[in-house]
């Protein structure tokens, strides 16, 4: 028996889904924007931290000592730097792969080149780059290195500050989540009073079988029931057509992500599918609770008991 009740809730939710098919497109059109503006919030979160990881990556400090600085000396120097909280590597380059490497660089050049051949030694010393932990790090290594300790064997430091770019990102970051918050607010507004009113219409639709149904001692359960099954169809659409495009648009966004990135260390299509079981299943918990909550406000206020 409660099998057969079951089912028939379920029919009549279908049916009425069917009736009103236009409303029940606006409806689930309304609700899937939502998602879908929750969606591309999320997607644009992942670039953008995975931008600022990218700079992240980049910052170092370069320390050039001056030419009669030994290498022993400047070995030393590199052990106490890698003895800094906060420090996560410090690499040694030789006098000598500085200027293998700058003649690489300059190898098209050949007026640089032979004013090197004409230098009677290597005007070059040798170099740690530092890398820091985070950006943070920094002021700290900044303040070891401008110490009076190793003043008189550097011959330059050059620190290209990517602090502002990040606190940049930061505030656009910030900015792009409140007006995902704004939009999703509104469209959740909007989702509740279009299903509010779709569920009403289903009532007004069906007053005349909810009559009939209180005359021949129908429960308030089987009356009710149906249209919270109906509101739920309409969170298991709109989750179904959001999670359909949002897949396209991924995948046409990918060559431009490998492109700014140099890489493909982040893929949004893989990231959807991984975590496709925990994105699938907060979207319909979250379109299932408007889609209930205003089937409810609509059965309280229509169906009188």
């Amino acid at each position: 028996m409660f099998l057969v009740s079951v089912y028939r809730v379920i029919k009549f939710a279908l049916v009425n889904f069917w009736r009103n098919i236009w409303l029940a497109i606006v409806t689930t059109t309304i609700m899937s924007m939502s998602l879908f503006v929750v969606m591309v919030l999320l997607g644009l979160n992942l670039v953008i931290n995975q931008a600022i990881n990218s700079l992240h990556e980049q910052v170092d400090v370069s320390v050039y000592f001056k030419s009669e600085i030994t290498p022993e000396v400047v070995q030393e120097f590199q052990t106490n730097l890698q003895q800094i909280p906060g420090v996560k590597e410090v690499v040694y380059i030789s006098k000598d792969s500085a200027l293998d490497n700058f003649r690489a660089k300059f190898a098209d050049n050949p007026v640089i080149l032979e004013s090197l051949d004409e230098l009677a030694e290597n005007p070059l010393g040798d170099t740690l780059i530092i890398q820091a932990q985070s950006i943070n790090d920094y002021d700290l290594v900044l303040q070891v290195l401008n110490s009076e300790e190793l003043s008189p064997f550097i011959q330059e430091k050059n620190f290209q500050d990517y602090n502002n770019i990040i606190n940049k990102i930061s505030e656009i970051s910030a900015t792009i989540n409140k007006i995902g918050l704004f939009l999703s607010i509104l469209f959740l507004l909007i989702a509740v009073l279009v299903t509010f009113n779709t569920i009403r219409i289903a009532i007004y639709t069906y007053r005349n079988e909810l009559g009939i149904m209180r005359l021949v001692g129908a429960s308030k359960a089987f009356i009710e029931w149906p249209f919270f099954v109906e509101g739920i169809i309409y969170a298991l659409v709109s989750v179904l057509v959001t999670t359909v495009a949002i897949y396209p648009i991924a995948g046409a966004a990918q060559p431009f992500l490998d492109k700014f990135f140099g890489s493909s260390t982040l893929n949004l299509v893989n990231y959807f599918n991984t975590n496709f079981f925990k994105i699938v299943s907060l979207q319909l918990l979250g379109a299932s609770f408007i889609s209930i909550f205003s089937s409810w406000l609509a059965v309280r206020r229509y169906i009188k008991n």
